[in-house]
């Protein structure tokens, strides 16, 4: 299963700072349809995250709704839509959140969590779960913490 991309965001206004800004191709544009730079991107992200809105989607739309915040350099509210979305999630989609969930982790500099991750999934699915994006997660992980020789096993 791929991740649909149709923007369950699209469409959505938003003002900030005196400017209209609305949801178009996963990204926030403004009026005259030009992209906002990143740092607007992951403001008007912020403004209209709430995990109370996330309470009601499925694992899959948390998914998509996380894959976009990753894409828009919002990988905190990324973080938080793809561990909502393993706790939804009966197994079936743990090949495509788990390696979004490490890159965007990894990005926030926080490699012993990928590492704690790994070994939970590991020892609650075992290795059917690991795909060659999530064990190259994985190893850079352990790269980011020194941990070379763990590193080389993932390959």
């Amino acid at each position: 299963m791929g991740i649909n991309s149709k923007d369950p965001m699209e469409n959505l206004k938003i003002e900030y700072e005196g400017q209209i800004y609305i949801r178009a191709n996963n990204k926030w544009v403004n009026e005259n349809y030009r992209v906002a730079p990143s740092a607007i991107q992951s403001t008007l992200n912020q403004k209209f995250f709430s995990e109370e809105n996330l309470k009601n989607f499925s694992a899959g739309r948390l998914m998509q709704i996380g894959a976009i915040y990753k894409n828009t350099s919002s990988e905190h509210l990324a973080i938080i839509c793809f561990k909502k979305a393993l706790e939804k999630d009966n197994g079936r989609l743990l090949k495509y959140i788990l390696p979004m969930l490490t890159s965007c982790l990894r990005k926030q500099g926080k490699a012993k969590e990928v590492v704690e991750i790994f070994s939970e999934i590991k020892q609650k699915y075992g290795s059917e779960v690991f795909t060659p994006p999530l064990l190259t997660s994985i190893a850079a992980a352990y790269c980011d913490l020194y941990e070379y020789d763990n590193a080389k096993k993932m390959l």
